[in-house]
């Protein structure tokens, strides 16, 4: 994969007209004043099959704390670097729109909206992404930002699209030679959860990005930006 990463990001990227007869995309506002896009993936949906599954559960789910403590920390990043207008979308099987999602240990919902903190003068929106798997893909792929989940899903839209910066968390597959990559440093805490019939699993509750080499990688898209014809 990490041979041949330029070639099929250069066979995806320019198959932009087969793909459009496939899914009908929304107009991306692609201008300098148009709000950051960030798309957060949170796996949920089939991992509720994996009752009694400890080692699952460890490696595929992750506690809703930890998305609030990256979105805290990516906002405030983002109004250091002067962008105040921002919109979260969240791509999460079994969700109530616009930003409930069921929690790790039990299923039941957790609004995400009231737990992201942001200064007075950033205007952000939480609501939830498509349904459908083709638009989801796809918009997750135009994002400026992407935070991925420990699955396959969001690991193929960073290996496949240019444009996002990743917020990757660790995953079996390793984002090591995906430029435009950057691992989450993770903290794990033991969470019981009888949703899932499982005593308890040591699951991802808090992380954090490293800010200097988010810095290089948005200086990085902002001069690819502001060069390219689609912008």
């Amino acid at each position: 994969l990490d041979t041949n990463l330029p070639y099929f990001r250069q066979l995806f990227q320019r198959n932009d007209a087969v793909r459009r007869t496939i899914i009908q995309e929304n107009p991306v506002d692609k201008s300098q004043s148009a709000p950051i896009r960030v798309a957060v993936h949170i796996r949920r949906g089939d991992l509720r099959g994996f009752t009694g599954s400890e080692n699952a559960a460890r490696g595929r789910l992750v506690h809703e704390n930890m998305y609030v403590v990256i979105l805290n920390q990516l906002l405030k990043k983002l109004r250091q670097h002067g962008k105040n207008d921002v919109v979260i979308r969240l791509y999460c099987e079994g969700m109530k729109a616009p930003s409930s999602i069921p929690r790790a240990s039990d299923w039941t919902f957790f609004n995400l909206s009231d737990e992201v903190n942001f200064y007075p003068s950033q205007n952000v929106k939480i609501d939830a992404g498509p349904n459908g798997t083709l638009q989801a893909f796809d918009e997750m792929c135009l994002s400026d930002i992407l935070v991925t989940g420990p699955s396959g899903f969001s690991f193929l839209v960073s290996y496949l699209c240019s444009a996002p910066i990743v917020l990757a968390v660790p995953f079996w597959q390793s984002y090591g030679y995906i430029p435009n990559a950057l691992s989450l440093e993770i903290n794990r805490s033991s969470i019981p959860l009888p949703g899932l019939g499982v005593k308890s699993a040591d699951l991802i509750f808090t992380a954090s990005f490293n800010e200097s080499r988010f810095d290089l990688l948005w200086h990085k898209k902002k001069i690819h930006k502001r060069f390219s014809s689609d912008s």
